[in-house]
């Protein structure tokens, strides 16, 4: 495989990486704030 071909099939790896660590940040910061909330769980 030529450099250019993993570039390609990296960047998309990359950014849906990207995508699910700033969802379960954002999850964890919001099941934290939801902690005195009822029925949240």
């Amino acid at each position: 495989m030529t450099q250019e071909t993993l570039a390609l099939l990296l960047m998309p790896a990359a950014g849906l990486l990207m995508a699910v660590i700033m969802l379960y940040i954002v999850k964890r910061d919001s099941d934290r704030n939801d902690k005195h909330r009822p029925g949240t769980h």
